[in-house]
Parts: structure tokens; C-alpha cells; sequence
């Protein structure tokens, strides 16, 4: 009982520290977008004769992306099993009839040639003809 009044007596009578808030997390914020800017994405930018192409590019690292597109049957198998340098692939922006299924596909393995709008089943589509490399 003694030791449990000496140990209630001595942080009952001591002052509280009172340390200045430093803003750290504002130096850390700062630091984060600094190295999460979309400069490097320029880099990945999607340069095609004809229509301007509005895909999405998934960032992996600073020079590498995937391009997020739609395709069709075919080519979803040709993807799965490998696509020969040279091969042509197109990708659409939007999912329909004849081009159900997602993919990534490297950007850095894509030469674009042309960029064309085509507009199936009363809807506008992006489609974009591509070469592997």
C-alpha cells in the first residue's frame, strides 16, 4: 500500500511535458506525391495514326504500364498461348458482342499503328490496331 501512495504521489506532482507538434506528416505527404507524380506515365502515352486513343494504362513501374482493353475470343487465346513478335492484335476501349473479354497487355510489348473509331451495335468504340514486338 505504502509503495502503490509513493508511486500515485510522484505523477500527481509532476509537471506534464509539453513538446511543440511538429508537422512531420506534412514533410512525408509532400515526399509521397512527389514520388507518386504521373510523370512517367507521359512516357506511356499511346501515340497512333488516326483517332486520339483513350485507354487505360495501369502504371507497374517507371517505364512499364499495361494497357487495360477489351478483346475478342481469338485473341484472348492468342494472348493466353503467346503472341509471336510481328503478330497484329486490336484492342477495343469498350466491351461488346465481339469483344466480351478484359485484358493488361504489356506496353512495353505494343508498337501502335493506328487508332479508328467504329461504332457497332449503335455504340462508339475506340479500336486499336496494334503490333507485338
Amino acid at each position: 500500500m505504502r509503495l502503490a501512495n509513493m508511486f500515485a504521489r510522484k505523477f500527481q506532482t509532476r509537471e506534464p511535458i509539453l513538446r511543440p507538434v511538429v508537422p512531420e506528416y506534412k514533410v512525408q505527404h509532400r515526399e509521397q506525391r512527389v514520388a507518386n507524380t504521373p510523370t512517367e506515365l507521359k512516357k506511356l502515352e499511346i501515340s497512333a495514326h488516326g483517332a486520339e486513343a483513350d485507354f487505360e494504362i495501369q502504371k507497374l513501374g517507371e517505364q512499364n504500364g499495361l494497357v487495360v482493353a477489351y478483346v475478342g475470343p481469338e485473341t484472348l487465346e492468342r494472348l493466353r498461348e503467346g503472341v509471336p513478335k510481328g503478330s497484329d492484335l486490336t484492342l477495343y476501349s469498350n466491351s461488346w458482342k465481339d469483344a466480351p473479354n478484359v485484358v493488361g497487355v504489356p506496353f512495353n510489348g505494343l508498337e501502335f499503328i493506328r487508332s479508328r473509331l467504329i461504332h457497332p451495335q449503335r455504340m462508339i468504340l475506340q479500336a486499336l490496331d496494334c503490333k507485338t514486338r
